[in-house]
């Protein structure tokens, strides 16, 4: 299942993955700087938004290790 978000819902929904104690993994939409989809299943994504808005990249075939 994935999701379309703008990054400020993005960034909600990562606030509220932080207060359960988690991540919100999204991949951008395109060259789009606003657009992210977030996605429930296989698959890694290309960056991780962080509840503070921070924006890190993943490097393809990396195993991503949550904070």
């Amino acid at each position: 299942m994935s999701i379309v978000l703008t990054s400020a819902q993005a960034a909600a929904l990562a606030s509220i993955a932080a207060e359960r104690g988690g991540s919100l993994l999204l991949r951008q939409v395109g060259e789009d700087p606003d657009l992210f989809v977030a996605t429930a299943g296989e698959g890694e994504p290309d960056l991780v938004l962080r509840p503070d808005g921070t924006r890190l990249p993943v490097e393809p075939h990396h195993p991503l290790h949550q904070a």
